[in-house]
C-alpha cells in the first residue's frame, strides 16, 4: 500500500511564517515501526514537497513517520535581516512540532539555509538527531535564489551535539569559510556531489543517493 498523506494548515499570528505540514503514515508492509518522528523543514530555498516522493516515501518504508514543514515568511517579497528571521522561524517550528508530533524528540533534516532554522532549534528544544545537508551560508542563499534574505551577517548557532548529527556537505560548493563543524571527529560527515543545477540545491540522481545516505546513517545510529 501507498504511505497516506495527511494534510494540516496552521495560520498563525506571526508576521513572519505560516506552515503546511505534511504527516506520511506508516505504510503497511514497513520492516519495523520507529518511535522517532522525523521533521523535515522546507522553503527558503528548499521547494514545497520537495522531500514527498523520494525522500518521505523511502522514510515511510524504513516506518518512520515524517512530517514536512513548510517555513514561509507571509510578508512575501520583503526581506528580513537573517538572525530575526532565523529565530522566529525557529519558534514557530517548536510550536508545530509540540503540536504534531509524538513526545519522542523529532530527528530534524534540513536542506540549505533551512538549515539555520534547524539548528536554532536545537538550541533550546530536544532532539533525537539532525541531518544538515549542504548548508547555506546567507551569500549562498541569495546567490541561490532565496529572495527573503538581507545581505547582513549570521552567526551560526551554539549548541553541544549531545545527540547524533549528520553533516552532507559539498566540497564543490563550500566558498568562504566552513561549517562550523567540519572537521569535528565527534559528527559524522559525508561527502555529496553538486546537484544539477549548480546553485548548492542538492537535487536530481545527488538528491536520492543523500536520502540514501540518511536512512542507512539513522540505522547505523540506532534511530
Amino acid at each position: 500500500m501507498f504511505a497516506l498523506i495527511h494534510l494540516r494548515k496552521h495560520a498563525t499570528g506571526i508576521k513572519f511564517a505560516r506552515f503546511i505540514a505534511t504527516a506520511t503514515v506508516f505504510k503497511s508492509n514497513a520492516a519495523r515501526k520507529s518511535p522517532t518522528p522525523v521533521v523535515f523543514l522546507e522553503g527558503l530555498g528548499t521547494p514545497r514537497s520537495g522531500w514527498k516522493d523520494t525522500w518521505q516515501t523511502k522514510f515511510a518504508d524504513q516506518g518512520y513517520t515524517s512530517t514536512a514543514i513548510y517555513l514561509e515568511p507571509s510578508t512575501s517579497g520583503e526581506q528580513h535581516e537573517p538572525a530575526e528571521l532565523v529565530k522566529s522561524l525557529s519558534k514557530e517550528l517548536a510550536k508545530c512540532v509540540q503540536k504534531d508530533l509524538s513526545f519522542f524528540p523529532p530527528v530534524v533534516i534540513a536542506q540549505g539555509f533551512c538549515t539555520h532554522v534547524a539548528e536554532k532549534y536545537v538550541e533550546s528544544h530536544p532532539a533525537s538527531g539532525l541531518v544538515l545537508l549542504t548548508p547555506l551560508s546567507v551569500e549562498q542563499a541569495t546567490k541561490a535564489g532565496v529572495k527573503e534574505l538581507k545581505t547582513s551577517a549570521l552567526e551560526g548557532s551554539l549548541y553541544e551535539p549531545e545527540f547524533p548529527i549528520l553533516l552532507m556537505s559539498n566540497k564543490d560548493n563550500d566558498k568562504g569559510p566552513s561549517h562550523r563543524l567540519h572537521g569535528d571527529p565527534n559528527i559524522d560527515q559525508v561527502e555529496v556531489e553538486q546537484g544539477d543545477d549548480h546553485s548548492g540545491v542538492v537535487n536530481g540522481r545527488t538528491w536520492t543517493n543523500a536520502c540514501n545516505h540518511a536512512t542507512q546513517w539513522l540505522d547505523d545510529v540506532g534511530l
